[in-house]
């Protein structure tokens, strides 16, 4: 799930002449899976995947990647949070794709498949029409329709009832959800983790079905191994094309998670001080964060075309309402905005209890911050008692 190639978008124009042409693929030729390692960046955290096509005799090798977008990393996330951002299939020269991940360190592994003259020219017929100008363009979803599933797919399409990723084998876990899936490739990254949990809705807490756990380009590399092709074992062999200088196993020490329970602890403390100076300004702090996340959440839900965004139920804690008695706050308390303080924070500690009965789960830490928060809330609803229009005396 490579989310950008680095290759300029303009390389995308000299291959359309070629993809324009007609080739029939020699007996030499082969169709090889490729996939690329986890990178250190957040945008390589989940690798990719491309299909090579070799045929000495036609002097074809290039990688079909479906893994190019019109824009800066940067951007992309922009594009991302809007929707589902535009990306395009391109062909590119295998050396220079191999390039990319070698200056980056990260590992490429290369599975050769068995495959007769026929389906060879037939997949290699669907990709040149599928890199056509007015066919390689497509929405794409970082789950649901990616570079990993768009391989898939084209397995599926052109191989027919005689290819078979033999689902019912072991590789299969039916019990993941998607989201405990992109966990797994985020240990590196627990503020992106954290992010994550809190963006993504209810959707992303459902099991994600054998044929779905296909999103992640190991995931697919595994389900080749699993493979068959009438009735044989597909896959030829598999070599490490490109060595993984890259360490991507999970960090010991959750800096995260020590900053949050500092930052909580503080909080509890900062209860036995009855100064309503201090008080007010916490106050304020936490409900602006907590309602323009919950504004945030809210605009990620109805106004983008991200199904993995809808129905979040972090909405029940992370509240908008909380930015409009955090401007009373600073205009000048009323007993009506403090009565909602007091019951906000009895609101956020009840939620702790009904929480898991609902199904979507949260990020341990979003418990520590409702408790916390909960707590004192209720706590300092006293301190806020109103005394005219000085909160701050």
């Amino acid at each position: 799930m490579k989310a950008i190639l680095t290759f300029l978008f303009l390389l995308i124009l000299p291959q359309i002449t070629f993809a324009e042409t007609s080739i029939q693929l020699s007996e030499k030729s082969s169709i090889r899976l490729e996939t690329c390692m986890p990178g250190d960046a957040i945008y390589s955290a989940f690798g990719h995947s491309g299909i090579r096509v070799v045929d000495s005799l036609n002097r074809i090798d290039v990688v079909f990647n479906y893994g190019a977008f019109n824009s800066t990393i940067n951007q992309f996330y922009v594009d991302f949070l809007k929707g589902k951002p535009t990306f395009f299939l391109v062909i590119v020269p295998t050396q220079e794709f191999l390039q990319e991940y070698k200056e980056e360190s990260r590992g490429v592994v290369e599975t050769a498949l068995i495959l007769d003259i026929q389906q060879r020219q037939k997949i290699f017929d669907y990709l040149m029409w599928n890199a056509q100008p007015e066919n390689y363009a497509y929405q794409y979803d970082f789950v649901f329709d990616n570079c990993a599933t768009r391989i898939r797919d084209v397995f599926e399409i052109n191989l027919g009832s005689a290819f078979s990723f033999n689902f019912q084998d072991s590789f299969c876990h039916a019990s993941s959800s998607f989201k405990s899936m992109l966990y797994s490739k985020l240990g590196n990254h627990p503020l992106v983790e954290l992010g994550f949990s809190l963006i993504l809705g209810i959707e992303m807490d459902k099991m994600a079905s054998c044929k779905e756990q296909l999103f992640l380009p190991e995931n697919l590399l595994i389900a080749f191994q699993h493979a068959t092709n009438n009735g044989q074992k597909i896959v030829e062999k598999k070599i490490e094309i490109l060595p993984s200088k890259i360490q991507t196993q999970k960090q010991s020490f959750n800096y995260l998670f020590v900053l949050v329970v500092a930052i909580c602890i503080l909080l509890l403390i900062s209860i036995y001080f009855k100064s309503r100076r201090l008080h007010y300004f916490i106050a304020i702090v936490l409900l602006l964060v907590f309602g323009l996340l919950g504004a945030f959440l809210l605009a990620m839900w109805l106004m983008t075309d991200n199904t993995s965004t809808f129905k979040n139920y972090n909405l029940l804690w992370a509240m908008p309402t909380n930015v409009l008695v955090a401007i009373l706050l600073l205009l000048g308390k009323s007993r009506l905005t403090v009565k909602y303080i007091q019951w906000y924070g009895l609101y956020l500690l009840l939620l702790l209890i009904v929480y898991p009965f609902i199904p979507q789960t949260l990020h341990f830490l979003v418990y520590i911050i409702m408790f916390s928060s909960g707590v004192y809330f209720y706590c300092i609803s006293k301190t806020l008692t109103y005394q005219g229009n000085t909160p701050l005396s």
